[in-house]
Order: structure tokens, then C-alpha cells, then sequence
């Protein structure tokens, strides 16, 4: 039997699931939002994983509906809460950094346990929540072969705005988190190496990557064959770091991207590579919505959207924590946790 349970004032996602926490009465608890549709026989397909006593919570795959017209195609492919198709450990630095909450199956001791949803954040709620349980050495898992679906924005300046207060929820959540909403994420030889590209000098890049391998190889003197293992480790990170570094400039880095091209001519191939090769990469793999170009143009005005969010809550609460890549000792250089999952629905 379901109750109705009204709240004086909104407050958002995170207040009232809190409310709704504090009635539960049982081991465990189910969010879902008032806009996703759930099947038959779903908190039981999930609720396998709590075999574990590790797992605290375990999240089914977040669809957009589908539905007619450009903009529901487009998120059918590129909705912020869908995480793929395969299975994950759940946590920052993985390859699935969070969950959304807008469904969710979670041990009730373990949500109050970290105080439940930080009911100053109107979005970015969830992300703070899924890493706090980690945090409190839990284990959360992101099970795909279980679905729902949500509800897309109902036009494109809701879409837009979406993405945007996505964008803002950045910096709050560096606030608490750190390095852990860094853009990108790579070594300093990457950084270097491909900064060394970004201003026409790709013969000094080349030599950057090269030395990172020569770096590398007394590291591996146990392993049988270390300079060819170096080379390829160093060429795999360097070339997931490069791919990483053009997401993060068009997502985020833009607004400074666009002024150094203007500045700086050179830099013009770059900053056009950036904003244009992830999206269309993303389309040759199968990720298309419509032809490539139009899909290339929307991913684009996507990340302007996300960017522009993420430059209004850094400039609002004055700290640039959402703007710094993570720049590590080699080796470590990967991709970056994906910025645009950050948020709510």
C-alpha cells in the first residue's frame, strides 16, 4: 500500500528522499524518481547482489525513453544517466565513477549511516552520496542487465538546462571531494607531450613521449621484454590521456580554448580537433542519433552547456577546483572519470 507523504517546500531530489528514508522500515530501501518507469520483477533482479555483505547499494541502467524527433534519438544515446552496457564496480577513478539515484537499491542502515543526501546540493546529490558510501568502505554496483527508463527533457532549452546546472553541480562537489571532479586525469608527460602538439611542435611532443617511455623502462627490468612493454604501455596511456585532454577542453576547457585560438593561431587546429574528434569518434562507434555531422553539432552544444555551468559555479563560489586537471606521476596516465555523468536527474 503506497502513502503520500508531502513535503512543506521542495528543497529537491536530496530532501525528499531524506524525508522519504526516514519513514523506511525495512533492511532496504528503493529510490525511484516520479519520472522513471520501472519493470516488473526489477528489485529482485537487483537485489541479488546484497548476497555480498560488501554491496550497499547496487543501481539498474538509466534509459531515456524513447520517442520521436531529433532530441529524443539524441538522448537515446547521450542521456547523462545511462552508463553503458556493462557491468561495473562503482567508484571514483573506475571506469563507472557514479550512479544516479533516480533509481537505486541501497542498504537503509548504510544510507543513514553517512547522513543520507546532502541536502545542500541540488544536484550532484547522488554522485556525493554513491562516493560517501564508498568512502565508508562499502561497495556499489552499477548492474545494467536490468533497465528502466526516464523521461527526456520535453524541449531544448530544458535540455540545455539540464546539462547546465549539471555543469554548476561541479564545483560543490569539488568542494567536498577534491581531485576527484578534475576534468582530466593524466601524467605530467602526457600533458606535456600533448601541449607540446596543441602549439604546432609535434616533433617536441614526440620526443616528450618518447623519454616517458625511456622513463618506464627501469621500472619493468623484471618484466621479459620491458622496452617493448614500456613503449606499448607508454603509447596506450599517452594515447587515452590525449583523447581524455580533448574531452575535458570541450567540455570545460572551452571558454579558454576559444580565447587561445583567437590569440593564438597555432592553436587553432588543436582547439577545433578537441571540440570536433571525441564526438565524432563517439559516432563511428555506433553512437548515432542522426548523421554525423548534426550529431557532432549537438554533442558540441552539449558540452558548451555543461561547460557554461561548470564556469558559472566556479566563478560563483570563486574556486577553480572543477577547472584543474589531475596531473600525476607517470605512470598513470588514463582518461578522466566522465564529467558529463555528473548530476541528477
Amino acid at each position: 500500500m503506497a502513502r503520500l507523504i508531502r513535503r512543506a517546500s521542495s528543497g529537491g531530489p536530496g530532501p525528499a528522499r531524506n524525508t522519504g528514508l526516514e519513514e523506511v522500515q525495512t533492511g532496504f530501501v528503493a529510490f525511484v524518481d516520479h519520472d522513471v518507469e520501472v519493470e516488473p520483477g526489477w528489485l529482485a533482479a537487483l537485489g541479488g547482489h546484497f548476497v555480498d555483505d560488501t554491496v550497499v547499494a547496487v543501481a539498474p541502467r538509466v534509459r531515456s525513453r524513447p520517442g520521436p524527433g531529433l532530441r529524443a534519438r539524441y538522448e537515446a544515446e547521450h542521456s547523462p544517466l545511462d552508463l553503458g552496457p556493462s557491468p561495473a564496480l562503482v567508484g571514483p577513478g573506475r571506469r563507472v565513477g557514479y550512479v544516479p539515484t533516480a533509481a537505486l537499491v541501497a542498504r537503509t542502515d548504510a544510507i543513514r549511516a553517512v547522513g543520507g543526501f546532502d541536502p545542500g546540493l541540488r544536484f550532484g546529490e547522488d554522485v556525493d552520496l554513491i562516493w560517501r558510501l564508498i568512502d565508508g568502505g562499502g561497495t556499489v554496483r552499477y548492474e545494467p542487465a536490468v533497465e528502466v527508463t526516464h523521461d527526456p527533457r520535453g524541449n531544448w532549452a530544458g535540455w540545455a538546462r539540464q546539462r547546465w546546472q549539471y555543469g554548476r553541480s561541479a564545483t560543490a562537489l569539488g568542494l567536498r571531494h577534491g581531485a576527484r571532479v578534475a576534468p582530466a586525469r593524466c601524467s605530467r608527460w602526457s600533458a606535456a607531450a600533448w601541449g607540446a602538439v596543441a602549439f604546432g611542435r609535434p616533433l617536441l611532443g614526440l620526443g616528450v613521449a618518447a623519454g616517458s617511455s625511456a622513463a618506464l623502462v627501469p621500472k619493468l627490468r623484471a618484466i621479459p621484454g620491458s622496452t617493448v612493454e614500456a613503449i606499448r604501455l607508454s603509447a596506450t596511456g599517452h594515447l587515452h590521456a590525449g583523447l581524455g585532454l580533448a574531452r575535458a577542453t570541450a567540455r570545460v576547457w572551452w571558454p579558454l580554448a576559444v580565447v587561445g585560438a583567437l590569440v593564438v593561431p597555432r592553436l587553432r587546429a588543436a582547439v577545433a580537433a578537441a571540440l570536433v574528434v571525441p564526438s565524432l569518434l563517439d559516432w563511428r562507434r555506433g553512437r548515432r542519433p542522426t548523421g554525423p555531422i548534426r550529431s557532432v553539432a549537438l554533442r558540441v552544444a552539449d558540452d558548451l552547456a555543461y561547460g557554461a555551468g561548470v564556469w558559472d559555479g566556479a566563478v560563483r563560489a570563486r574556486s577553480a577546483v572543477a577547472l584543474r586537471p589531475d596531473l600525476v606521476e607517470w605512470p598513470g596516465a588514463g582518461s578522466p572519470v566522465e564529467a558529463d555523468t555528473v548530476g541528477s536527474a
